[in-house]
């Protein structure tokens, strides 16, 4: 699963001269692969030293990177083994990005850092020398994560025979269909995946909230505008899967597009929505070139947009909610490198392109019972661009098949089927 996947390759990072990043939202487990690593450090005798930026960001070790050296130096006999800096959320300095370039130039420290911002990388220091920085993106728990919480089951293994998989589909089907509604209403934040009663759930979700945007974005945005954004997120949970139209927006909260484009990077940089961009070859005619909005977690979704208590009813999914599932699935996809939609200035749509090693695979969904069919659309996509297409996908409600290079695949299987 992906924290054990990333944990691997960690392990084999710290080898090297790289700088490693962890980043993500607050309380996805990020300081809990520092501590999990430090404790391996620990056990094989190596020098290391672990620093909570936060708790000491006015302290006079982290006023600057040869005052911070000096420091490590006097703790440790570094010019006989290395040492292995740990440091606990970067984004409390100033410019984390200049700090662990000079730190990696001026001395032979193995860096190892968490951080729940992504602005580190708007910085010139980043740009410059973005070849020193392994970057790990982590979000709340995947689906496969989610299970596993909750049913202690490993699910390790993704299917490409479909055989296999119908076979894993079978056998698995009233777990999957248990937890599905859970995961879509309240998130996969861990701290809230562990908490049984709705209401601690959603004091959890609400925390999550307020501790990104009392400690990290009220930072950034004027006062008077904090009320503004509070609203502007709101309007985005209310339109996941939807074109973010920056004169529509900017007019229902009367603030300037420059505004409206610093809210946009602040919310990508706290891994709170992502901003999806369009496939496209031919960028003169082929494509409408507004990015479209999904949120990388239910619960924060959910509450943003007003539906933060759970129906009694039956659930019946929107296709939105559908949609994004997929998309937060996609990201956290072995065989994805990169993810976005297609549409063409017609409004011909196919909801997600995936980028992958061997080609690309356009998905699309069609969530409707015991239904397997393919659009107009994705029909013309396919014949475009038959030459750099790996395969199809189609989503379904319940209809797992196969026919040519189109998969039929019920949603709750797409972390379990293996893309390429």
């Amino acid at each position: 699963m992906i924290r054990k996947r990333i944990s691997k390759q960690i392990d084999n990072l710290l080898k090297k001269d790289e700088i490693i990043i962890i980043e993500g939202g607050h309380k996805v487990g990020k300081t809990y692969l520092l501590n999990k690593h430090q404790k391996k450090l620990d056990d094989k005798n190596l020098q290391n030293i672990l620093i909570d930026i936060k708790k000491e960001k006015y302290s006079k070790k982290l006023g600057d990177a040869d005052r911070f050296i000096e420091y490590v130096n006097s703790r440790f006999n570094s010019k006989k083994e290395k040492v292995y800096l740990l440091l606990d959320d970067i984004q409390h300095l100033e410019n984390p990005s200049e700090f662990l370039i000079k730190i990696s130039k001026q001395s032979d420290f193995k860096i190892f850092a968490t951080s729940s911002s992504a602005s580190y990388k708007r910085s010139k220091d980043f740009k410059q020398n973005k070849e020193k920085f392994n970057v790990f993106t982590i979000y709340s728990l995947s689906w496969k994560e989610f299970l596993h919480n909750n049913s202690q089951i490993d699910f390790n293994d993704s299917y490409k025979n479909l055989d296999s998989l119908e076979e894993f589909y079978k056998n698995n089907s009233t777990l999957l269909e248990d937890n599905f509604p859970d995961l879509v209403h309240w998130g996969s934040y861990p701290s809230v995946v562990n908490k049984k009663e709705e209401q601690r759930k959603n004091k959890e979700i609400e925390e999550i909230l307020h501790t990104t945007i009392e400690e990290e974005v009220s930072h950034k945005i004027q006062k008077r505008h904090m009320a503004v954004y509070l609203k502007f997120l709101q309007i985005l949970a209310k339109n996941i899967s939807n074109s973010l139209n920056y004169n529509k927006i900017s007019n229902q909260l009367d603030i300037h597009k420059r505004t409206l484009n610093k809210f946009v990077d602040i919310t990508k940089d706290h891994f709170l929505f992502s901003f999806v961009e369009p496939y496209y070859t031919d960028p003169s005619n082929e494509i409408s070139k507004m990015t479209k909005i999904y949120c990388n977690d239910f619960g924060v979704l959910n509450y943003l947009a007003g539906k933060n208590s759970k129906p009694r009813l039956p659930v019946v999914y929107e296709k939105e909610e559908i949609e994004n599932f997929i998309f937060d699935e996609l990201c956290r996809h072995e065989d994805i490198s990169f993810v976005h939609f297609y549409r063409t200035i017609a409004k011909a749509e196919i909801d997600f392109i995936g980028k992958t090693e061997k080609g690309i695979i356009p998905i699309e969904l069609n969530f409707q019972e015991n239904q397997k069919k393919k659009s107009v659309a994705l029909k013309n996509f396919n014949d475009r661009y038959k030459d750099s297409i790996a395969k199809t996908v189609v989503i379904t409600k319940d209809k797992l098949d196969k026919q040519d290079k189109t998969v039929y695949l019920p949603a709750v299987l797409l972390p379990f089927t293996k893309l390429i």
